[in-house]
This record gives C-alpha cells, structure tokens and sequence, in this order.
C-alpha cells in the first residue's frame, strides 16, 4: 500500500459526500464544482480504486444526461461477492 493512499481515498469520499449532499439541496452547480475537484484524485493509485469509480459515477450519472447506463454497466463483474460456501449460498448474485 502506498503512503498517503488512504487518506486520497478518504478525501475523494468525503468530497464525492459533499456532492451529494449539494444534489439533495438541489444545487447542482455546486455539486458539479465538487465531483471536478474530486476526479483529479483518481489519478493516483487507490487500494479501492473500484470503489471510488463506483461512488464517482452515481453521483456524475445524476448531473449528466445519458451517464446512467454507465453506472449500470460499471458494477458489472467487479460486485460479484462468493460467500464461504461459493455462488450457491448467494443464488441472488
């Protein structure tokens, strides 16, 4: 793990929060200030950088048109979670 990639991560979630909560109040400009100001932080190596993709993209998919089926297709193959006793204990997914 590489030094400092922690709190990038913490700082991108925090600001990603930010964001959403600015949509919740209905200010929209705000929130598109605050996802720019987040993306920058991917650039660096992340130990959940999935996760970060993930959180970006819900809420970037509420400010643009047409980015929801991205969010769909994303999750896609990287959620897929196998219990101890495999796919079979999770019939669901």
């Amino acid at each position: 793990m590489r030094a400092g990639s922690l709190q990038l991560e913490q700082e991108l979630h925090g600001l990603l929060g930010v964001a959403e909560c600015a949509l919740l109040a209905g200010d929209e400009g705000r929130a598109a200030d605050v996802v720019a100001e987040a993306e920058p932080l991917l650039a660096g190596w992340l130990p959940f950088r999935w996760r970060a993709e993930l959180t970006l993209c819900n809420v970037r998919c509420r400010l643009v048109a047409g980015e929801a089926e991205e969010l769909l297709e994303r999750p896609a193959g990287r959620l897929h979670v196998e219990g101890p006793a495999g796919p079979a204990a999770h019939p669901g997914g």
